[in-house]
């Protein structure tokens, strides 16, 4: 028996994303990608089976990439149907609230960390300390400027600020429909220019690629754009009203979760299979076809509700685990750097399975426990003033409507 389908209304091209704020599915979803991170930072490679799972785990940060651009469109684009317009500073502060008071506790403690316990990468820190702060530091790894450091997750965070800072703006200028066409472009552009970049990197040993031109393909925000406005472009295009008979035929086929499920997995498989971080899988379409096929899976979960899929994903237990999964991916590492100093484990190297598995869920209910406790402690604070925030500018909103 096929689950319902959401069902559009003629008279309301907009109903979708007036009528859904929250998903929980999408939650449960960063819960599973946060999981997955974990593991390839924790599990060792000494056994092909284990290995051939978890070194596949950097994937969730993709996932995460689609679900930014996906849920930051949304958001825009439902503040410009309400008020004709975007309010950029209040964007921005919104964003600061939200993310940068986890951003500098993390950072501060790797720093102190660092400075009692290994001296060394102390240092290593020091160096980093002024492309921490200015959100390149995954341009500096990509280019070689500096190595890898602790805190190094933060990569990922420093293409989602570049994202933040840009595309906010452009959507505000040019507009929805006009900004659907141009997150299809750059997509396209991108998967075309990071394709030759890898073949000019690597020309003579295409099958081979150096560790080099994985670094600079992998961490820059050039050559990772596209995962984001992949969720962008999906976004967009559910508001448009030319493509939703076909986005109720989808919601109507009874197997489109299961079908989204299986290309999603094959997808993964093959992009994130063959050698470090995809290899050249990755570095030329892969990351396109992961974005692709996470904007699949995405369109299941909202579009049949009530399918075993999003029913799973929406968990209470895993919705916990995603709402704090911000917190959870900057904490893990360290965690997991002091839990193998004990253990006398580290990235790479060996351990019995025993070792491996109390490594993994220590470090997982850790993370958990201190992104719970921050979020208590300290997120809360600022988030009440994002609320207040936002309080006043649903009252500003309602006395525009009545005129006053």
């Amino acid at each position: 028996m096929s689950s319902p389908a959401y069902k559009y209304r003629e008279d309301a091209p907009l109903d979708l994303l007036g009528r859904v704020r929250y998903v929980p599915a999408f939650d449960g979803l960063r819960a599973l990608c946060i999981v997955a991170v974990i593991a390839f930072h924790v599990v060792s490679s000494d056994r092909p089976w284990l290995e051939n799972i978890a070194r596949r785990g950097w994937c969730g940060v993709d996932v995460f990439f689609v679900l930014s651009g996906f849920l930051i469109t949304w958001i825009i684009a439902t503040e410009m149907d309400q008020t004709g317009s975007f309010n950029l500073s209040r964007f921005y502060a919104r964003r600061a609230l939200r993310l940068q008071p986890t951003f500098f506790t993390g950072l501060l403690a790797v720093t102190a960390l660092m400075f009692f316990f290994n001296h060394a990468k102390f240092l290593g820190m020091m160096a980093a300390m002024p492309f921490f702060l200015t959100y390149s530091y995954n341009f500096a790894v990509a280019f070689g400027v500096i190595q890898l450091s602790s805190y190094g997750q933060v990569w990922s965070l420093c293409i989602e600020e570049h994202f933040y800072l840009v595309w906010p703006w452009v959507l505000r200028r040019c507009g929805t429909r006009k900004c659907l066409r141009i997150a299809l472009g750059v997509v396209i552009f991108v998967l075309i220019y990071r394709t030759m970049l890898y073949g000019w990197l690597n020309w003579g040993h295409l099958g081979s690629p150096s560790l080099g031109s994985l670094d600079r393909i992998y961490y820059g925000t050039d050559t990772r754009i596209d995962a984001i406005l992949v969720g962008c472009a999906t976004a967009l295009a559910l508001r448009e009203a030319s493509l939703h008979a076909f986005f109720q035929r989808l919601a109507d086929w009874r197997w489109f979760t299961s079908a989204a499920v299986v290309a999603a997995l094959i997808a993964f498989a093959w992009a994130t299979g063959g050698a470090f971080k995809g290899g050249w899988r990755g570095a030329t379409v892969g990351f396109s076809l992961m974005a692709v096929a996470t904007a699949a899976v995405l369109l299941a979960v909202l579009l049949r509700p009530q399918s075993l899929l999003a029913r799973g994903l929406g968990w209470r237990p895993m919705v916990f685990v995603g709402k704090i999964s911000y917190g959870i991916y900057l904490f893990h590492d360290p965690l997991w750097n002091a839990l193998a100093r004990v253990m006398g484990l580290g990235f790479g190297r060996v351990g019995t399975l025993p070792q491996e598995i109390v490594a993994l869920l220590l470090t997982f209910l850790g993370s958990v426990a201190l992104a719970w406790a921050h979020f208590v402690i300290v997120e809360k604070r600022f988030l009440a003033w994002r609320d207040r925030m936002d309080s006043k500018q649903k009252l500003r909103l309602a006395a525009a409507e009545r005129g006053i």
